[in-house]
C-alpha cells in the first residue's frame, strides 16, 4: 500500500472444527509510525516501511505483514498500454501491458496470468543504470542516463531497440528478438532528449547540437538497427515520435513533420516526406505532441491546435474531420502541456486542471473511459476531468490515460485490460471512467 493510502483488511475466524463463526476481532499496529490500523481494520499507511497488523479474537491471534510504499514520483512516463514513474533517485516503478507475450516492455519477464503478461500494480523494474529519462512506446521502451547514453529493452524485431538481442521472447507461437533488460544503443552518441511514443515504431534522440538521430521502424525511409541522421540539416529543441512519423521544433518555434500519413496527414500539406517539411499555418509553438494519426501542438498563448486523423473527435475542433493543416482545439482553454493518444487527447492547463477529448470507447464501441469526464461518451471538444486533482503532467496512451499531481502522486484512468491503472486488478473489459491512484492511494 501506499503512504497516505487505505486499505481495507477482514479476518475470518473459525472453531477447532474449522467452521466460520462469529466473533469480536481487535485489531493492533506493531507499528504506529509506518501504519495505523482502525477497530473496524481500516489500514491507513503513514511512512515508508513494514509493519506486523495483528488481529486476535476468541484468544487467538493471526498475523500479516504490511508493507508501506512512498509513491511519490518526479516524472511519469505513459507508452500504450503501460506506464512506469520515476523516483528522483532515478528507479523506475512500471505497470500494465509486458507485451503481448513475454517482450520485457517493463524490464522482466513477470505475468499477471496464463496468456496475459502485464503487472497490475506498480513494482520496481530496472534499478541499473538509473535513468534521468524514460520513454515508451507500443511494446519498448528506453532511457537516458545523465551523461546522454541512451538504453533501450523489450520487443527488437523491427528493430526496435538500436542494439542487436540475443535473446527471443514467445509471442503466441513465433518467437521474435527481444530483451528483457536494458542493452545499450549502438553508434557511441549521446543525446539530451529521447522520444519514442505511445503508439511509435521508432525511437528518436537528440544531439547537444540539434541533430535528431532515429532508429527501429523508419517509414517511408524504411528501418535501421543503429541511429540515422535524420536528413534536413535542421536543429532542432525537441522531437516527438508518432506511429510511422515523428515531429521536431526549432528554437523560434517552427514545427516540421516527416514519415508517413497512412494513419493521418502530417500536417505539411504532403502525403509522404521522408525529410522535416514545415507544418502549415506558420504558428509558433512551444510544444508538440505526436500520437497515432494525429499531431498537437500549443502556442505561445497557449493555444492548443491539432491535426491529422479526427475520426472520434481528437482533434477538438468540434467535429470529425480530418484536417490537413493545424486547427485550433475549441473552447478557449489555455493550456500548458498536451499530449496526443491512439485517437483521443489530453492537456492540462496552467492552474493543472485536466480536459480530455476524442474516443471514450474502443473500436467494438465497448466502454473504455480514457477521458477520466466519468462518462464512457466520446467528446468532439475538451471535457473537464473530474475529481479535484492538480495535475503537472498527463499522458494518453491508447485507451487509457495517467497523470502525475503537483505533489508527485499517479492518478491513472480507462481501460484496464493488461492492469494499466496500476490498481491492482485487471479485465478484458475492466475500465475507471475516473481518476484513480496507485494501488494503495485515495
Amino acid at each position: 500500500m501506499a503512504v497516505g493510502g487505505t486499505v481495507p483488511r477482514t479476518a475470518i475466524v473459525r472453531d477447532g472444527s474449522g467452521n466460520v463463526v462469529s466473533a469480536t476481532v481487535t485489531w493492533a499496529s506493531s507499528n504506529e509510525s509506518i501504519a495505523t490500523v482502525t477497530p473496524a481494520g481500516l489500514v491507513t499507511g503513514i511512512a515508508a516501511g513494514s509493519m506486523t497488523l495483528r488481529a486476535t479474537a476468541n484468544g487467538a491471534t493471526g498475523s500479516t505483514t504490511i508493507a508501506v510504499a512512498d509513491l511519490t514520483f518526479m516524472a511519469l512516463h505513459v507508452g500504450s498500454r503501460s506506464a512506469c514513474a520515476r523516483t528522483a533517485g532515478g528507479t523506475l516503478s512500471c505497470w500494465g501491458n509486458n507485451g503481448p507475450g513475454v517482450i520485457g516492455s517493463l524490464g522482466d519477464d513477470q505475468v499477471c496470468y496464463v496468456d496475459l503478461f502485464c503487472s497490475t500494480t506498480p513494482r520496481v523494474g530496472i534499478t541499473s543504470p538509473l535513468f534521468t529519462q524514460v520513454t515508451m512506446g507500443e511494446s519498448f521502451a528506453c532511457g537516458l542516463t545523465a551523461a546522454g547514453v541512451a538504453w533501450c529493452w523489450g520487443r527488437n524485431d523491427l528493430p526496435y531497440l538500436g542494439a542487436t538481442s540475443s535473446e527471443t521472447c514467445q509471442v503466441k507461437t513465433s518467437p521474435i528478438p527481444c530483451s528483457h533488460t536494458p542493452l545499450l544503443v549502438e553508434g557511441g552518441h549521446t543525446f539530451t532528449a529521447l522520444s519514442v511514443g505511445s503508439n511509435a515504431q521508432r525511437t528518436c534522440g537528440l544531439s547537444a547540437d540539434g541533430t535528431t538521430w532515429c532508429w527501429g521502424g523508419l517509414d517511408p525511409t524504411g528501418s535501421s538497427r543503429t541511429p540515422v541522421v535524420v536528413p534536413g540539416g535542421l536543429a532542432f529543441t525537441s522531437v516527438v515520435t508518432g506511429a510511422v512519423h515523428a515531429c521536431g521544433l526549432t528554437a523560434a518555434g517552427t514545427a516540421y513533420c516527416w514519415g508517413s500519413s497512412e494513419m493521418g496527414p502530417i500536417g505539411t500539406g504532403r502525403p509522404d516526406s521522408p525529410t522535416p517539411a514545415a507544418v502549415t499555418g506558420g504558428l509558433v509553438f512551444t510544444s508538440l505532441s505526436t500520437g497515432f494519426g494525429h499531431g498537437c501542438g500549443i502556442t505561445v498563448a497557449g493555444t492548443a491546435y491539432c491535426w491529422g486523423a479526427n475520426a472520434a473527435g481528437q482533434l477538438g475542433d468540434g467535429t470529425v474531420t480530418t484536417r490537413e493543416a493545424p486547427t485550433a482545439v475549441m473552447g478557449g482553454l489555455a493550456f500548458a502541456t498536451i499530449s496526443a493518444g491512439y485517437n483521443h487527447t489530453c492537456a492540462v492547463t496552467g492552474a493543472g486542471a485536466a480536459w480530455c477529448w476524442g474516443a471514450n470507447r474502443d473500436g467494438g464501441d465497448h466502454p473504455t473511459g480514457q477521458l477520466g469526464d466519468g462518462t464512457t461518451i466520446s467528446r468532439l471538444v475538451p471535457a473537464a476531468v473530474v475529481r479535484s486533482l492538480v495535475f503537472a503532467e498527463v499522458y494518453a496512451g491508447r485507451q487509457s490515460t495517467c497523470g502525475r499531481t503537483t505533489t508527485g502522486r499517479v492518478y491513472c484512468w480507462g481501460l484496464n485490460r493488461f492492469g494499466n491503472l496500476g490498481i491492482g486488478t485487471h479485465g478484458a473489459f475492466d475500465f475507471v471512467a475516473t481518476p484513480v491512484g496507485l494501488a494503495g492511494l485515495p
